[in-house]
């Protein structure tokens, strides 16, 4: 059976982005279940469990019955230097699923780098965990051929900070760096040259 995960950040113990984690929560429940369901993950998440300002990582784990688990740990981002480029034209992560083997099986293929940069069909698409944009004269822009429609990137575009374009393998170097995003990312607190992208 189907498992999802949730991923929401908590700073200065507010959640952010909550909207558009509770549309995705309720949406894949509708798809997978055809439970036409409006919860709220507010409701649920118990922020007297945090202690201190600093930023939290809320992981909520759900499925056809609803939660599952919600925990929280400190967050601390992984220090990404540099990509590894690899190819795979049948990977498919639409939904935020707890199952990543696939991801996994990429992932393990960085050799001595500290993440994938994972191409589908010739275009760029995510990190292993992350959606990217890229940085060039004062602009970001993120692939449209994403493998995970990620709550920042949602939020992101709809705040026109970011713009939604095709990035082909062969136009990386065209920008000046890459940054990773998601619920715990915003564009420019990891920035990764793109010289560091490597085939």
């Amino acid at each position: 059976m189907y498992q999802f995960i949730e991923t929401i950040k908590i700073q200065n113990r507010k959640l952010n982005n909550i909207d558009f984690h509770n549309r995705r929560f309720n949406s894949t429940l509708k798809h997978f279940f055809n439970k036409n369901s409006n919860i709220l993950l507010e409701n649920y998440i118990d922020l007297s469990k945090i202690s201190s300002n600093d930023t939290y990582k809320c992981r909520i784990l759900y499925g056809k019955f609803g939660i599952v688990d919600i925990s929280f740990e400190l967050y601390k981002p992984k220090l990404i230097h540099n990509l590894k480029i690899v190819n795979s034209d049948l990977i498919n992560y639409e939904f935020k699923y707890e199952d990543r083997d696939n991801l996994t099986n990429l992932y393990n293929k960085k050799e001595n780098c500290d993440d994938v940069l994972i191409v589908k069909n010739g275009y760029i698409t995510d990190t292993s965990y992350a959606n990217v944009v890229f940085f060039k004269n004062g602009d970001w822009f993120t692939p449209d051929t994403y493998l995970l429609n990620g709550t920042k990137r949602q939020f992101l575009l709809r705040e026109k900070k970011i713009s939604e374009m095709p990035i082909h393998i062969s136009d990386i170097y065209k920008y000046e760096f890459i940054s990773i995003i998601n619920a715990m990312l915003s564009p420019g607190e990891i920035k990764i040259s793109t010289k560091n992208i490597l085939f």
